[in-house]
């Protein structure tokens, strides 16, 4: 946890240095290569808490990462629209304040988060995990989740399999359909920075209810994480969170594709029914 913020503060900081737009995407791309903070989040929970309340504890992170996602939005616009102001760069201060936030968090990871893995379920060598590592670079190896040693979880691997594919269309169709609202709204509405910033502040607040009653990612996570072995769990959770990224990259560069191909109403409408297919495959998985 504490290598994954320490670069997403080394992101953050070229982010507020960027002087051009290939710094800036580098910096994005370091940023996204130290997103597993997410991830281990969940493995965390998983590691504290029992079968019996895993549901809870899983629906208490996505309660988090949406109130994140709800003030997040606003105070980025209100620091974007101030820095334009004083200094032309809408972008400083909101970097320097994600500077901020990612010191104060590593801080009190490093002082008062303990090591909730046991020792003898740690990873024997870190040679051997970044070999497997290699595994997790090919999208049809994370769907099929080839990282896990099939022979130690055999009778689960289908049902795994099966809740990896469901979450990764969900979050395909769905991340897609988010991206394309800031065109829709600016396009037909003309809403400015702050205005797509209190319109995400509501979806926020539509996330964080619907997220705590373990609605969709809160309970695919917490259907996930009831199969595997002990030492392989935290293994399952991090494919399984990795295919969740690897949507959110794809998807919205498929939706906006299609959106400025044929219009937002074809856009919507198709999307909504592709949202069937994850439905019906969930309904086909033997939990």
């Amino acid at each position: 946890m504490i290598v994954c913020m320490v670069g997403v503060l080394v992101s953050y900081i070229l982010w507020a240095c960027s002087w051009n737009f290939t710094i800036f995407v580098l910096a994005r791309i370091i940023g996204g290569l130290c997103k597993g903070n997410v991830t281990i989040c969940t493995a965390i929970i998983t590691d504290v808490t029992t079968t019996r309340n895993r549901g809870k504890g899983m629906a208490f992170v996505g309660i988090a990462y949406s109130f994140g996602f709800i003030i997040g939005p606003v105070i980025g616009a209100i620091f974007a629209k101030r820095s334009s102001l004083e200094s032309g760069n809408p972008y400083l201060l909101p970097a320097v304040f994600a500077i901020a936030l990612t010191v104060a968090d590593a801080l009190y990871l490093w002082f008062c988060l303990k090591e909730t893995l046991p020792e003898d379920k740690r990873a024997k060598s870190l040679v051997s995990e970044f070999k497997s590592a290699r595994q997790l670079l090919n999208p049809v190896s994370l769907l099929k989740f080839d990282a896990i040693d099939i022979r130690s979880c055999k009778e689960d691997m289908k049902a795994i399999r099966g809740l990896g594919l469901v979450y990764f269309l969900f979050l395909f169709f769905f991340s897609g359909l988010e991206f394309t609202l800031t065109f829709l709204t600016h396009k037909n509405f003309k809403y400015s920075s702050m205005q797509q910033g209190m319109m995400f502040f509501f979806i926020g607040i539509t996330m964080a209810l619907v997220q705590g009653s373990a609605t969709v990612v809160p309970c695919l996570t917490t259907l996930i994480s009831h199969h595997g072995n002990v030492d392989q769990k935290g293994k399952v959770m991090g494919i399984f969170r990795s295919l969740g990224a690897l949507a959110r990259a794809i998807g919205p560069v498929v939706s906006c594709t299609v959106y400025w191909s044929v219009g937002p109403f074809w856009c919507y409408f198709v999307g909504a029914l592709l949202f069937m297919i994850p439905m019906q495959l969930l309904a086909k998985i033997s939990t």
